[in-house]
């Protein structure tokens, strides 16, 4: 997983992560329609100053297949490809700030929830993300 701020527009941005796979390991979606206690999720809690705007865009974009394990036994989007996630960021006040987030994903087959901290910081009109070591 790599994080970075990607800068649109004048006061826009994205948070922006890429998923780098290796082997068979595969995740899923945040686009699958059904609820999956791994399925890959971003938060950045309730600030008065940063939130995310829209939707989550991923690039490529998964497709919905049928999976007959017994824990699925259904329909999901899984992610088998390296694929990027940029969420758009909506500055709430022009104002110096910090703020903290998570990523959150099972990587199968492995089965292992992963969730991995970050901060965006923003001061004098400059975004950055700082990767959280703890």
């Amino acid at each position: 997983i790599h994080m970075t701020i990607e800068k649109t527009t004048t006061d826009e941005f994205n948070l922006v992560v890429k998923m780098d796979l290796k082997g068979d390991s595969h995740f899923v979606s945040p686009n699958a329609n059904r609820d999956f206690k791994g399925k890959f999720y971003m938060n950045l809690g309730s600030y008065t100053h940063l939130g995310f705007e829209g939707d989550i865009i991923e690039i490529p974009r998964s497709v919905e297949e049928f999976d007959s394990h017994p824990y699925v036994n259904g329909f999901v989007n899984w992610v088998k490809v390296n694929t990027t996630y940029k969420q758009p960021l909506h500055i709430k006040l022009q104002e110096d700030f910090v703020a903290y987030g998570r990523v959150r994903f099972t990587i199968e087959p492995r089965c292992t929830l992963e969730e991995i901290p970050f901060i965006i910081s923003y001061k004098n009109g400059v975004m950055t993300l700082i990767e959280s070591k703890c």
